[in-house]
């Protein structure tokens, strides 16, 4: 997935602004349908919710903070820049 654009701080009121987002080059919209319920439940729902708990995810997962990924991410940004 590229050309999403994270919103808020690093902390769970991350919001993901998925307008531009796309996969293997296809939107996002476009491949799960632009008006549909189903995309606006799975972006307006679980999709922010999985993002605004990522860094809780990292954590359990690695027993590290997320701070190197979110770190990593600015590094990616700056290059990209």
């Amino acid at each position: 997935m590229k050309n999403v654009i994270i919103w808020g701080n690093h902390s769970s009121t991350q919001y993901p602004d998925t307008r531009f987002a796309t996969v293997n080059g296809q939107s996002v919209r476009e491949m799960i349908g632009e008006n549909t319920v189903e995309a606006d439940k799975f972006l307006q729902g679980e999709f922010i919710e999985t993002v605004a708990k990522r860094g809780a995810a990292i954590i359990d997962a690695c027993n590290k903070s997320s701070i190197t990924s979110a770190a990593n991410a600015i590094c990616d940004h700056m290059h990209d820049w």
